[in-house]
């Protein structure tokens, strides 16, 4: 790599003006802050974790190692995120761990995670003795809210849901943009807070984001009804409540011809693992559908395949727990994912589509995927693919912010699925 001499080697005396145009600084190593410098150490990290520490790294997420015992039983296992190193397992392995670290590179002991990556932890033990760890980003939220007060000169209107129900934001020609670096820098900041830690402002940031270059009165409007949201709500996080086991349990949902420009379909899947849930998925679908059911039966298959990548993880560190759990609402794309038939209906759906058919298909007992079929009301995903009306969103809410209680109790519970 190689960078342009500063104006200041002129004014020092190392080079003359004629020179620093001419001539370029070759790095022999990278530099912090250069675009190389994250993939450069990282390369560093893992050849002295794999090589020199013998753990293993994943294959299904590069960033993820671990260790097993002589029982083939998992013994630790480390999160890296450029150079913040997350790490589980026994204090005795961990501290196995750090010590390794230490005999190559210079690190700070952080203790029981309370604080990483802009998030805030807080752990701690529920009324039924189950553990959870709360996961906030409060500062942020109000700096977020103060900020968007002080740019329209008044306090911000509370409400009890991010979106207006039914409401489906558009592009308009004719009026003017309006304030569009404010726009993009609130937006910005609710998709950083809705991918980390907050799944049920995923319909509402999703559609604010796709008015980034001429948001108009509509959406500024829009935009409030959110940050009113947030500043009413009190937990500006996610819960993670300790899990039942290391089952796969995940809801897909679709909202069809949800947007008025494409008529494409907004989908949205939400993975747990023993009912805690782990991640969440929403976006517009790439191509248009032509029914429900080819637009529900789409995000059914995504929905495989995002809980097939944990479950792959999950393999590698010997937890895995077969069939994964798949709900959906629709009879239509559950009976096409178990019918292999075409049709004139159907031939036109794109095979990444039929894997579906294949992860839930019984083969000499093992089984990778089963679907359930589970009412719309109660189909938590239906948060993060349209504007629902409050009371849906409030006891969708309710479901996310607790744990997952109703989905524990159809699976765990005293008449549920394993029982």
């Amino acid at each position: 790599m190689y960078i342009e001499p500063h104006p200041a080697m002129v004014e020092c005396g190392f080079m003359t003006e004629e020179q620093r145009k001419r001539l370029a600084i070759r790095l022999m190593k990278s530099m912090y802050g250069n675009v190389d410098a994250a993939i450069k150490f990282f390369k560093v990290l893992t050849r002295w974790i794999v090589d020199n520490m013998k753990m293993k790294q994943s294959l299904a997420d590069p960033c993820v190692f671990y260790k097993l015992d002589k029982n083939d039983k998992l013994e630790i296992m480390v999160g890296v995120t450029v150079d913040d190193c997350a790490v589980t397992g026994l204090p005795l392995n961990i501290e196995w761990f750090m010590k390794g670290l230490e005999g190559r590179f210079k690190i700070t002991r952080g203790g029981l995670l309370k604080k990483h990556l802009g998030v805030d932890y807080e752990w701690g033990v529920l009324p039924n003795g189950k553990s959870f760890c709360k996961a906030t980003m409060n500062k942020k939220v109000n700096a977020l809210v103060e900020a968007y007060e002080k740019h329209i000169g008044k306090e911000a209107k509370i409400y009890e849901t991010p979106g207006k129900p039914h409401e489906y934001l558009s592009k308009s020609e004719d009026e003017e943009s309006v304030d569009i670096d404010q726009y993009q820098s609130f937006v910005g900041q609710l998709m950083f807070f809705t991918t980390k830690l907050y799944p049920k402002m995923g319909t509402s940031t999703r559609a604010l984001s796709g008015f980034m270059s001429k948001p108009n009165e509509t959406h500024w409007k829009a935009l409030g009804r959110a940050i009113g949201y947030l500043k009413g709500v009190e937990l500006k996080g996610l819960m993670y409540v300790q899990p039942e086991s290391f089952r796969m349990s995940s809801l897909a949902d679709t909202d069809y011809g949800n947007c008025p420009e494409t008529r494409r379909s907004v989908g949205c899947s939400i993975f747990t693992m023993g009912c805690c849930i782990i991640g969440w998925h929403m976006a517009k679908h790439v191509t248009m559908s032509d029914s429900s059911c080819e637009a529900e039966y789409k995000e059914l298959a995504k929905c495989a395949k995002g809980t097939k990548f944990i479950q792959m993880l999950l393999e590698e560190l010997r937890l895995a727990e077969l069939p994964g759990f798949l709900f959906k609402d629709n009879s239509g794309a559950i009976f096409l994912a178990g019918n292999k038939q075409v049709s004139k209906r159907t031939k036109h759906i794109d095979l990444k589509h039929h894997f579906i058919r294949e992860f839930t298909e019984d083969r000499n007992g093992y089984q990778q995927g089963k679907i359930f079929k589970i009412k719309t009301a109660l189909n938590t995903a239906d948060i993060g693919t349209k504007n629902v009306e409050k009371h849906l969103f409030i006891k969708h809410a309710h479901e996310i912010d607790n744990g997952m209680p109703m989905l524990r109790e159809r699976i765990y519970g005293k008449n549920g699925i394993l029982t």
